[in-house]
């Protein structure tokens, strides 16, 4: 910003002075009024014979000139207002690449390297081939499309500490495919009933196989890549569960197509780039 500096030395006013007036001897006439009370109230009245003349006199005062400086911007600035979120955004992503789209199948994009986000609080998948066995302590978990031998993924995070008026702007889902199959179709629904990984199976649901919306899919993909850490955006489905569309239940991997296992690696296993992930982009008011 620059400054223009205009200077302006205000002359001192002058200092006037009056000789007080100068009368003609004066005929004063007194009435009296007499009260009922008994008051003596006197009126005097004045009458001037003379002219009063007052003649002024400038004095000049010496004072100190006044220096007025006006500040002008060039150009002039603009500011607007613009809204800071009080909530950082947990965490920050430092990833470049575009993900894939939330609706229609397709092949999501590999990321390469150790994504950021939030590890599942509970992931694991359920099998009706062995409806009352449990696999949460699994360092993989896997999802089939077959009708008597379906597996289905579960997986869920901790939101609790995003505010419920707060807007996702964005939130990518990074799941490590270890396997593929050509053919398959998987869906990403909701889930409707709370669950713990460590003792949920097929059989412990109101439903065997799963509460679960198949109303909506919040990311369809085809699982056709071998050892590759999927990038997924599913920031309607997280939106939902922060403002409480959905109670956050997590979410349900459901394959169609091809009898083939798609295995998956989970937050027990062992290698950092190979985890799954949440990375989650917010503001709240």
């Amino acid at each position: 910003m620059t400054f223009a500096v205009s200077t302006r030395l205000v002359s001192p006013a002058p200092t006037v002075t009056f000789p007080s007036p100068t009368y003609s001897p004066l005929l004063r006439t007194s009435t009296e009024t007499l009260m009922p009370s008994a008051t003596s109230i006197r009126t005097p009245t004045f009458i001037a014979s003379g002219i009063s003349t007052r003649t002024a006199t400038a004095t000049a005062t010496s004072i100190a000139p006044t220096l007025i400086v006006t500040l002008t911007s060039s150009p002039p600035n603009t500011f607007t207002s613009t809204s800071t979120s009080t909530n950082t955004p947990t965490p920050t992503p430092t990833t470049t690449f575009t993900p894939s789209p939330i609706s229609g199948a397709a092949l999501p994009v590999c990321y390469s390297g150790t994504p950021n986000g939030l590890l599942p609080s509970d992931d694991t998948y359920i099998d009706r081939g062995s409806p009352t066995k449990n696999y949460g302590s699994n360092n993989t978990f896997e999802v089939r499309p077959d009708n008597s031998a379906d597996r289905r993924g579960l997986l869920k995070f901790d939101l609790s500490s995003i505010p419920t008026n707060a807007t996702v702007t964005r939130a990518t889902f990074y799941l490590y495919e270890r396997g593929n199959k050509t053919g398959q179709t998987t869906y990403i629904y909701p889930v409707t009933s709370n669950w713990s990984e460590s003792t949920v199976t097929w059989s412990t649901w109101s439903l065997p196989g799963g509460d679960f919306d198949s109303s909506i899919s919040f990311f369809t993909y085809l699982p056709n890549q071998s050892n590759c850490m999927l990038t997924m955006d599913i920031t309607s489905l997280v939106q939902a569960w922060v403002s409480g569309t959905y109670n956050n239940y997590g979410l349900m991997l459901y394959s169609t197509g091809p009898n083939h296992i798609i295995s998956y690696s989970s937050k027990e296993n062992g290698t950092a780039s190979q985890l799954p992930k949440l990375d989650i982009v917010y503001f709240a008011p």
